[in-house]
């Protein structure tokens, strides 16, 4: 026991030093971890059709132990001009280490004094107003990568902001108690979407559905609950639809 008391003694007088430098550099580099701003930044540029191009789609990451208040966002082009892209009211709350995106505004160009100015929008340096002060963001373009495959193209055919497929044979609007409401009708008589009638399919026998066959399915079963309907047929026309008819049922 003797000598395991001398042992331990030994090592405690070795390491606590060591143990003691490591400690204070742990301390230091959790302390330095709080100490200043680091805010990453990738963003887009956006071109569309109506507005002008502008910085878009912004992503800043918060890379410090600490929360970080934004009020202002601001982009300097040339050293010599500052464009504030996106005012946060209420300001946005950049939690440590989180990322949080931005859309910006759209508008119709921009100017310096009397003259139009087309800034390089690549090559912007972006700052954010903190609660203390001006931060300079390390920002990087996002540029989307090439992939070397065939790209696969995406269609996206919207009526009244719903998404249709190609097997969509009719579309109709109709109004229940002055509520519109679009279902969609396929060539098997299905019909989907905002329909919450007993009745869910027209000419359910394996026959395509016509549009004589719509008109009569809803004159023989919901002309007393329907007030109105437009029908719109799918096709080729650039639009994807064709209205056939707009009827109002007549009541006594």
């Amino acid at each position: 026991m003797e000598h395991l008391s001398i042992i331990w003694e030994w090592i405690d007088q070795q390491f606590r030093p060591v143990a003691a430098i490591f400690a204070s550099f742990f301390a230091i580099f959790f302390a330095w971890r709080k100490i200043g701003y680091k805010v990453n930044v990738t963003y887009d540029i956006t071109v569309a059709g109506t507005s002008e191009a502008r910085i878009n789609n912004m992503v800043f990451q918060n890379k410090k132990d600490k929360p970080l208040s934004i009020y202002k966002i601001f982009a300097i082009f040339d050293k010599n001009y500052c464009l504030e892209i996106y005012k946060c009211s209420p300001p946005l709350i950049l939690k440590p280490y989180e990322s949080i995106s931005v859309e910006t505004e759209e508008y119709s160009y921009l100017s310096v004094g009397e003259d139009r100015y087309s800034p390089e929008f690549w090559d912007a340096e972006i700052y954010v107003e903190s609660d203390d002060k001006i931060i300079k963001c390390r920002a990087k373009p996002h540029k989307t990568l090439a992939f070397d495959y065939m790209k696969i193209s995406k269609t996206i055919n919207r009526f009244n902001d719903v998404v249709y497929t190609d097997n969509v044979a009719y579309i109709l609007v109709y109004a229940v108690n002055n509520v519109d409401k679009t279902a969609f009708l396929y060539d098997s008589g299905v019909i989907l979407h905002e329909w919450d009638f007993h009745f869910n399919g027209i000419k359910l026998s394996g026959e395509k559905l016509e549009a004589d066959d719509v008109f009569q399915f809803l004159e023989t079963h919901y002309s007393r609950i329907i007030d109105s309907y437009l029908l719109y047929k799918m096709n080729e026309y650039p639009s994807g639809f064709e209205l056939l008819k707009h009827h109002k049922f007549e009541r006594s």
